[in-house]
């Protein structure tokens, strides 16, 4: 479970990175 969640987090992560990178 521990994997998903940090899966999870790296994607959230990265989906925000690019927002503010294109921002």
């Amino acid at each position: 479970m521990r994997g998903e969640a940090d899966a999870v987090l790296a994607k959230a992560i990265r989906l925000c990175l690019e927002c503010i990178g294109i921002g």
